[in-house]
């Protein structure tokens, strides 16, 4: 058995449930073993409950980089973020350390990184030992030659690409989630499908009459309620955000406000008609498999969400709104029948499938390093016996 570190990035949701997913697959194959996890974010944020209920491994939280966002205008802060993160060097950096000792401390063979920095800086520092080390996001597919960028924003999408490279440092692989099928770029890029939890997969979905909204920002909760009242005041809304409440709270006759709580918006999903919600990759993904229409609506300045939306109308398996105000409800596209079901239905399969793959590659290139080295060594032993010469470099 293989051992296994799973090191996640903390910034929203996304991430949290591939880990899941990832332990989920683990668990059931015969060649590996997750052993612990990483939680990366910053300090303000506690470890999720659903990611303490879900894996059975012991999870540590590290501090690690996070986004900042406007107060006033609601947009993503560049300006903030970075110089946030360069005042908190030294606490990142002790991350790094700490997750030097605990691949040594529990043996680590493969060190898998959901789009975290430090899993990125881990790599590229201390990762000099036999570990394979693999990098798992959507992000790096919208890097790749099959997405068109939006035009124009040059320093947003250098700093999107920046990012990647600092998450993915020397990784062995690179799995970038695709929402189709897509021929990979190279033996170092590999395209998979979405990792979807268990409790999606075996959830049956049936048409309500309601729709259901996740929103990333507590802005979208007001702009939803506003966009509600002026224009769809019939509808009955059951939006999930995060907030400091514990419990549900019905906002008016026809709106209600939940407190993150993953178990319960899969719950509603499945009987939900419409998903709203910024746009993350892994809420549609999951809205796809369950054959329920998706509008989204980028984060104001998030140039990321803004790639996803444009992934999302690639593929034709959703709408995207600049705008909540934007939305018309009867305005959607019907998934049921799309030709994406059957790729996202096989990422079990595929993702195990690239991991050996990947680690078979791995241990070709350990034995070919070692014969490299003694090779080398036994050219200097026989020039020090024959000629009398010293080491030298």
């Amino acid at each position: 058995m293989l051992n296994v570190a799973l090191i996640i990035q903390g910034e929203g949701f996304g991430h949290v449930t591939q880990a899941i997913t990832i332990s989920e697959y683990l668990k059931r194959s015969d060649h590996y073993n997750l052993r612990f996890c990483v939680y990366g974010s910053p300090k303000k944020f506690s470890l999720p409950p659903i990611l303490r209920d879900s894996i059975e491994v012991p999870i540590y939280k590290l501090v690690s980089p996070g986004l900042i966002y406007n107060q006033k205008s609601k947009n993503l802060s560049i300006s903030k973020t970075l110089a946030k993160a360069i005042v908190n060097m030294p606490a990142y950096i002790s991350s790094v350390l700490t997750v030097r000792e605990l691949c040594s401390w529990h043996s680590i063979d493969i060190v898998i990184n959901l789009y975290e920095v430090i899993g990125g800086l881990y790599s590229l520092w201390h990762n000099r030992s036999k570990r394979m080390v693999v990098s798992i996001s959507h992000q790096y597919f919208l890097n790749s030659r099959h997405f068109a960028p939006p035009p124009g924003r040059k320093i947003q999408k250098v700093l999107f690409h920046l990012n990647n490279k600092l998450t993915s440092f020397r990784s062995d692989a690179i799995f970038a989630l695709s929402y189709a099928q897509t021929k990979n770029a190279d033996d170092h890029v590999i395209c998979i499908p979405p990792l979807i939890r268990d409790i999606v997969k075996e959830s049956s979905s049936k048409k309500g009459d309601f729709i259901l909204a996740y929103a990333n920002q507590e802005y979208m909760v007001e702009e939803l309620k506003e966009w509600q009242e002026k224009k769809f005041p019939m509808e009955t809304i059951h939006c999930f955000c995060k907030t400091s409440m514990n419990k549900p709270k019905q906002v008016s006759s026809n709106f209600y406000l939940y407190p993150i709580n993953s178990n319960k918006f899969i719950e509603l999903m499945t009987q939900c008609k419409l998903l709203i919600t910024s746009a993350g990759f892994e809420s549609s993904c999951e809205a796809i498999l369950l054959h329920k229409p998706v509008a989204v609506i980028p984060i104001k300045g998030h140039y990321e969400q803004l790639c996803n939306s444009i992934d999302l109308k690639r593929v034709k398996a959703g709408i995207a709104y600049s705008r909540i105000e934007d939305i018309d409800v009867q305005d959607t596209l019907d998934t049921s029948a799309h030709d994406l079901l059957n790729w996202l239905e096989q990422s079990e399969k595929l993702f195990i499938q690239s991991l050996n793959q990947v680690y078979r590659r791995h241990l070709k290139k350990l034995n070919s390093s070692t014969e490299d080295f003694f090779k080398i060594l036994k050219k200097r032993v026989k020039a020090m016996w024959f000629n009398g010469a010293e080491f030298t470099n």
